[in-house]
């Protein structure tokens, strides 16, 4: 999506017309059709469609297949083998027809949110594919083809069913086959399971700027640290760990201090404290918590983070208070507190938090009071709380909306979500 000047907008789409640069079809005849290089496909276009001068198409984005067989369209067309981008996002299928797989020039093929729980074993004869996107698709394993695509440089196969992070086991990763750390030019992997293979292996990975892993367990620790130590361009790290044996240890990790802008760790650790390199990462940008448990108070170890932009911290830490303190956070602007029973005091001192302008309580079922010195947060734009005690919500509506009258502030005011 992008947003546009109106006058700017109708030019566009004068000139995109003029040059065909792409065409929408609802289910109407259009002489046209045949001379875009982009084809979405809205509504209803018919089996005897796609044999009809489709050789300038480049660009195939499906949303409505009601009415035909994409297995027919590849079949009867042989212009078809030029497409490059084949993008399904949305279309109720449940699974791929083995003619995809001779679209030799395709670097990109989507297949978010469908249906699908396998693909092809004939899925390594795309070796030109450079993208693969199975996010919040049914696929649970990687066919051993995958392991051929030697020009894919972005895998995603993830999902989150929770977007609470309500259940840590809701969001899986997939199986991947023996072989898949021979992909050298690999970008972004996520999300894959971990196993004494993979965490050994995956350090050969030496172009990858994102990686997410899950089922990591206190066994993985050593042969994982020394792997990801060998990624110099890792940017963005997402670790889950396994509800099963041991919690992993990560101290020996110890990034360099501007290379991770994004980490996100879910699941205990080793000893609930956070590894020693934390307060070194003076480029992150973005960092999650959850279900960490962890039994010493983060806050001192991150307050003094340069970059951190956004915080959450989801069922992170088993004690009762958090304190933000003064100077802590300079550039934090989201943070999110949630999933705890225990805490029950959040307090800001004064001049903590100079730049937060969201913030979201969510299911913190033991606060009852208001955070003590959120008065002081001037920079404050929204207020999210999401499954709260009510006593809560009354008292932090009737806070806010006093202080609004009291004060010249920008406060935009409350988003209130049920359990539900």
């Amino acid at each position: 999506m992008c947003r546009m000047h109106d006058i700017v907008r109708e030019l566009t789409q004068k000139i995109s017309e003029q040059e065909y640069f792409c065409m929408m079809y609802s289910g109407e005849e259009t002489e046209s059709i045949g001379k875009a290089r982009r084809l979405s496909v809205q509504k209803g276009i018919k089996d005897s469609d796609p044999h009809r001068g489709m050789s300038n198409i480049r660009s195939l984005l499906v949303f409505d297949m009601s009415s035909f067989s994409l297995k027919s369209w590849i079949s009867r067309s042989t212009s078809f083998r030029l497409l490059r981008v084949l993008d399904l996002e949305g279309v109720p299928i449940e699974r791929v027809p083995e003619e995809v797989t001779i679209l030799f020039n395709l670097h990109y093929l989507g297949l978010r949110r469908t249906l699908v729980k396998e693909l092809p074993r004939s899925l390594g004869r795309l070796r030109n594919l450079q993208i693969l996107d199975l996010n919040y698709s049914k696929i649970e394993k990687l066919p051993n083809g995958i392991t051929q695509l030697k020009n894919l440089r972005h895998l995603f196969a993830w999902s989150i069913h929770d977007l609470a992070y309500a259940e840590q086991a809701s969001n899986p990763g997939v199986k991947a086959p023996e072989g898949i750390w021979n992909l050298k030019n690999l970008q972004a992997l996520k999300s894959v399971e971990a196993d004494e293979d993979m965490v050994r292996h995956i350090g050969n990975l030496t172009q990858l700027r994102t990686l997410r892993i899950t089922k990591v367990r206190g066994m993985h620790s050593v042969e994982l640290c020394s792997s990801i130590s060998k990624m110099s361009h890792l940017v963005n790290l997402d670790i889950t760990t396994s509800n099963e044996g041991e919690a992993p240890q990560l101290e020996a990790l110890n990034p360099p201090s501007f290379l991770y802008q994004k980490l996100e760790l879910r699941g205990q650790l080793e000893h609930g404290v956070l590894p020693h390199w934390f307060s070194s990462l003076a480029g992150l940008r973005q960092l999650g918590l959850s279900y960490s448990r962890l039994k010493e108070d983060p806050l001192p170890c991150l307050h003094g983070l340069p970059n951190l932009a956004i915080l959450g911290l989801y069922n992170a830490y088993d004690g009762q208070e958090l304190r933000f303190h003064a100077g802590g956070f300079p550039k934090l602007k989201f943070l999110i507190l949630g999933g705890s029973n225990q805490l029950d005091s959040v307090s800001m001192d004064e001049g903590a938090l100079p730049s937060l302008s969201e913030l979201l309580l969510l299911r913190c079922t033991g606060t009852k009071l208001l955070p003590q010195g959120i008065e002081h947060i001037k920079s404050l734009q929204v207020l999210y709380l999401m499954a709260m005690p009510l006593e809560f919500v009354d008292r932090m509506r009737g806070n806010m909306e006093e202080r609004q009258k009291m004060e010249d502030h920008d406060f935009a005011g409350f988003v209130i979500f049920s359990e539900h």
